[in-house]
């Protein structure tokens, strides 16, 4: 759908995805390396920043574009 609406902008947005995908690989390593060691509020706060932010910023573009 977004390739078909928002074609300029999907190669930015798949971008952000897939570094999300990065993060989550970098936080899994690491726990796998050091161990949980209680970064359950960090992992926690990553998380949440990236989602609300993408929400906000990119989504909202989306949902502009397409008329929601």
């Amino acid at each position: 759908m977004m390739r078909d609406h928002c074609n300029y902008r999907y190669s930015i947005h798949k971008e952000y995805h897939e570094g999300l995908i990065d993060e989550l690989r970098d936080i899994m390593n690491e726990i796998e390396t050091n161990g949980y060691l209680g970064n359950r509020q960090n992992i926690q706060g990553q998380m949440t920043e990236w989602f609300v932010g993408h929400f906000k910023k990119q989504d909202a573009r989306l949902h502009s574009k397409l008329g929601h």
